[in-house]
């Protein structure tokens, strides 16, 4: 059961840091389609290249 915990526990935090690193990236560009625009959480904003 520990052992399953370990490989769990390295898994989500891979699959969060990668989270991170798409939500950074994709911070300054835009959508293809005029009719879906999300918001950005304003947590996201130290990651943005003009601010």
């Amino acid at each position: 059961m520990m052992k399953l915990n370990k490989i769990l526990f390295k898994a989500s935090t891979l699959l969060c840091s990668f989270a991170l690193m798409i939500a950074a990236t994709s911070i300054d560009n835009i959508c293809m389609f005029s009719v879906y625009q999300p918001k950005v959480p304003k947590s996201l904003d130290k990651y943005r290249k003009d601010a």
